[in-house]
């Protein structure tokens, strides 16, 4: 299963978009990066592409009249909106009015939601495929036979681990709420409990001498540590208490509890392991490894609590652990885009006065760009220094401008906001150094700022 594009009408800041999603060299996650300021529809974008995968809940009678257009076998289905994406279509109550959202598979079919007249988030039904994984959603499904060949999951950067969370919820299907970016708290994907019951497979495989049923066992939480590890740059090892009762995370000398680690830290463990849990407890065509499987997957800001270091590491390794993966990603740094290689980025442009998003063709991303390069042409950042000081550079060049065109000009105080900028650091002394004597031979005029 692959996503190769999307089409979006009437949803959110979006009139009407087309996307193609590109593929990336074989033997490794294919990787999607979108950016934009604030506002211009990044996570719209996620939210649109995994509200096409949600299960089917029927529709109430008396909107069925209303929407018998779109009825099949006699009934009218929603997506279950996990996401509450109908806030997003754009429906003024005209009979003509319709929104939608079309995502197009790699077999060539389509699969999606759409609005019409008062009714949003009708789903289609042209991926025989889709339509087997989306039965297998509901959260009353406590077991199931089926073979899956591909699974979605979304993720925000903001996910918080529950270690110990409220019976808010119980569910056995490990899938339920996956395409949901904030989960709920449930007691059946309690990591605490995931944790536990891993390693006590592993320690009895290990006592028992069963060899291949430790390797199995210890697979799966082994690379999760070794993947959090490199991405924070020390060992990170789960273990249990001394009561043998509660999971700790063993690093840098200290043995911590989920509930207290670093926002960071716990970000990203939140979110990982989440996935690892419902990977580990769901059946595989061909019985794949974990980490081999098919996915597509879609994370939002997941730069989020991470330092510098961290958001340098986190796709790199996201795509060395996940090989079959199709990845879509948003965020606000530069240093994830300019992270890794061959990936596609997608720059979403916001029009001010209409509201309204456009896309710019997708560029690769070269992890030879340097993040002040990725600051100009990807996020249309062009001052290097703070805002005081980059006002009082854009002064100075246009001071400067005024010297050069020949017009009349104080030049007592250009010289002395030349000073004032060259005293906050050597390397704005040595630039404004270098401007000076530019201006020197350009005007043939002396400009210097030593007494």
């Amino acid at each position: 299963m692959r996503i190769e594009g999307l089409e979006l009408k009437n949803i959110g800041v979006f009139e009407d978009v087309k996307m193609e999603f590109p593929t990336c060299p074989d033997g490794q996650a294919e990787i999607h990066i979108f950016t934009g300021v604030n506002g211009s529809g990044k996570s719209t974008i996620l939210k649109a592409l995994a509200c096409g995968f949600e299960r089917h809940v029927e529709l109430e009678e008396d909107i069925e009249q209303i929407t018998n257009k779109f009825k099949k076998d006699e009934k009218t289905y929603i997506s279950e909106d996990l996401n509450n994406f109908y806030h997003y279509f754009h429906l003024n109550g005209s009979k003509n009015d319709s929104a939608w959202v079309k995502t197009i598979l790699s077999e060539g079919d389509f699969i999606g939601v759409q609005g019409f007249y008062l009714v949003g988030l009708l789903l289609s039904d042209e991926n025989e495929n889709v339509n087997k994984y989306r039965s297998t959603l509901n959260p009353k499904l406590e077991w199931t036979l089926y073979e899956y060949e591909f699974a979605v999951f979304s993720y925000s950067g903001y996910s918080q681990i529950d270690s110990n969370p409220p019976y808010l919820l119980e569910t056995k299907n490990p899938l339920y709420q996956a395409l949901k970016f904030l989960k709920e708290p449930d007691t059946s994907h309690s990591l605490d409990e995931w944790v536990k019951k891993s390693l006590y497979k592993r320690s009895y495989a290990r006592d028992n001498n069963l060899g291949k049923k430790e390797v199995a066992y210890n697979d799966t939480i082994d690379r999760l540590e070794n993947a959090i590890s490199e991405i924070v740059g020390f060992d990170i090892r789960f273990a249990l208490d001394h009561t043998l009762e509660h999971p700790i995370i063993k690093y840098n000398n200290q043995n911590l509890s989920f509930d207290v680690l670093p926002d960071g830290l716990k970000s990203l463990v939140s979110w990982l392991a989440d996935l690892c849990i419902r990977l580990d407890k769901i059946k595989w065509v061909d019985d794949t490894p974990v980490f081999n499987r098919n996915l597509i997957l879609f994370l939002d800001e997941i730069e989020n609590h991470l330092h510098i270091k961290w958001q340098r590491r986190v796709l790199p390794i996201v795509q060395k652990l996940l090989p079959n993966a199709q990845i879509f990603v948003t965020t606000h740094s530069p240093f994830v885009v300019n992270s890794i290689d061959d990936a596609w980025v997608h720059r979403l442009q916001l029009n001010e006065a209409t509201k309204t998003t456009t896309i710019a063709p997708p560029q690769r991303t070269s992890t030879g760009n340097s993040y002040i390069t990725e600051l100009m042409k990807t996020f249309e950042v062009y001052e290097e220094y703070g805002i005081p000081v980059s006002e009082k550079l854009q002064e100075f060049h246009q001071m400067k401008n005024h010297i050069l065109e020949g017009k009349n000009g104080n030049t007592t105080a250009f010289l002395a906001l030349a000073k004032d900028i060259a005293s906050v650091s050597p390397s704005l002394n040595n630039d404004i150094q270098i401007q000076l004597r530019k201006l020197s031979k350009q005007t043939s005029k002396e400009f210097s700022i030593h007494d």
